[in-house]
């Protein structure tokens, strides 16, 4: 894991931007198959949310992230972009519906179950090795990364979850008081 930290850190070590480019950098077909509303989870410093958003102004791209001091300073640099919300909640807290959910830096499993529960598609970040591993198990493509030959996209789609209302029919139950009878 160090190794990897050491990895992302050595790309802008002169503070050169070239990690902001990197994000940038993802296939345009993948950018262009989010939809119109995207949640970032555990966004950090905005990466792959801030460039998805600056990349595709008409995607609403909610970047979530539970960590106060990482959240304020994404609420700053959101004056960039209009498209962009923050949100400063875990993941299993956030509601609403989104077309996908994408993430970098957190378990693909818990993408895939918030995809599952708020979106249907997802995309993640993650080492090409596991990228492949993973896309055996879901309706996924892995799409390489050019400046990473061991990192990879995942991209791909979720069966979502029926929500526990709609799987309750509503009903009227009316019932007479002299006689005990339901009508």
């Amino acid at each position: 894991m160090e190794q990897k930290v050491e990895s992302d850190r050595s790309g802008d070590a002169g503070g050169s931007g070239r990690s902001a480019l990197r994000g940038i950098a993802v296939p345009g077909d993948v950018a262009a198959g989010v939809g119109s509303q995207v949640a970032d989870l555990g966004s950090g410093g905005g990466f792959p949310g801030f460039p998805l958003a600056v990349l595709r102004p008409d995607v609403e791209v909610t970047l979530v992230e539970s960590d106060q001091r990482k959240a304020a300073f994404l609420r700053e640099v959101s004056d960039f972009a209009g498209n962009i919300r923050v949100r400063c909640i875990r993941a299993e807290s956030l509601e609403g519906t989104f077309d996908a959910v994408v993430g970098r830096a957190i378990r693909p499993a818990d993408i895939l179950a918030t995809a599952r529960r708020i979106a249907g598609g997802f995309g993640i970040l993650l080492s090409r090795s596991d990228a492949e591993v993973l896309a055996g198990s879901v309706n996924s493509q892995v799409w390489p990364l050019p400046w990473a030959p061991s990192s990879a996209a995942l991209v791909g789609l979720v069966p979502r979850e029926q929500s526990k209302s709609a799987n309750l029919g509503l009903f009227h139950v009316k019932r007479r008081l002299s006689d005990g009878v339901i009508a």
